[in-house]
């Protein structure tokens, strides 16, 4: 069955209302005080650990803050090339002011054996203010046969300051083919 297109053009999002618990609600009522909420979306993530809003959502709803943490950043590479021929590479900068920690997974390929990352999915440290180039054949092995594939980059960084390129270059006429690829909505 196919995917329905909201799902496929925007992701796994529902629109919700944040707003305190019935509790507060009462007691704001009972003295005349408005109930804060806010409305807005969410991503559906089956493979979280822990739920998080944003602070400043946090803030306006008047919840209190009970931690913080950072958000993981995705970029997706739909297209992956190892075919003779051609060289691709992976150019990532760090325009933030703190490291960021990358590592690939989701990894596909048209090769009839499974593909996999090379060396294993270990994260790997871009220093802040740092530009890291990387040449897709030492990332990922896309198996016998396998020219072509895709993969998720995942960032940990503090900031959403990190540009992720390929650049796709033709060996025999020099010719390149550069991408940049957005970050995935949070």
């Amino acid at each position: 069955m196919p995917a329905p297109q909201a799902l496929v053009d925007v992701g796994p999002l529902l629109q919700v209302q944040i707003t305190v618990l019935d509790e507060q609600a009462d007691l704001l009522r009972s003295e005349n005080k408005p109930i804060p909420s806010v409305e807005g979306h969410v991503m559906i993530d089956t493979g979280a650990k822990r739920t998080a809003i944003d602070i400043k959502v946090a803030e306006r709803v008047g919840l209190p803050v009970k931690g913080r943490a950072t958000l993981y950043q995705a970029r997706h590479l739909p297209y992956l090339a190892t075919a003779p021929g051609y060289a691709q590479e992976l150019l990532i900068v760090n325009r933030g002011a703190k490291a960021a920690d990358l590592w690939l997974d989701d990894l596909t390929s048209n090769g009839t054996d499974p593909a996999s990352l090379v060396p294993p999915a270990a994260p790997e440290t871009l220093a802040k203010e740092f530009t890291q180039t990387l040449a897709v054949t030492d990332l990922v092995d896309l198996g016998e046969g396998g020219e072509e594939g895709s993969a998720t980059l995942s960032i940990n960084a503090a900031s959403r300051n990190v540009d992720v390129l390929t650049i796709l270059t033709n060996q025999a006429t020099g010719s390149t083919d550069t991408v940049q690829h957005a970050p995935e909505p949070l």
